[in-house]
């Protein structure tokens, strides 16, 4: 079954202070309507690894740089949002 939300492209969110790493927001949308926005530190979303222990992925260190989220990344965004809604 094909999963009927979507992503937005992550944005940084400013705090006070520099905060690092930073925080992004992303929104998660279902026909093209905005249903929740929440934000990304590695708390919410820690960097994932191999079976060897080795990091293949991780939020980016600057605001600089836009963290790209692949299949299983997206995946574990959307899975984030539905334990969110449960609550």
């Amino acid at each position: 079954m094909e999963d009927r939300h979507s992503i937005s492209e992550p944005r940084p969110v400013f705090c006070r202070g520099n905060s690092l790493p930073p925080v992004w927001e992303i929104d998660v949308a279902r026909d093209g309507t905005v249903v929740d926005t929440f934000k990304l530190d590695n708390e919410v979303l820690p960097p994932r690894r191999n079976k060897k222990g080795k990091i293949v992925w991780r939020l980016p260190d600057s605001v600089e740089k836009l963290p790209s989220f692949g299949t299983e990344d997206r995946r574990r965004i959307l899975e984030i949002f539905k334990e969110r809604k449960k609550k």
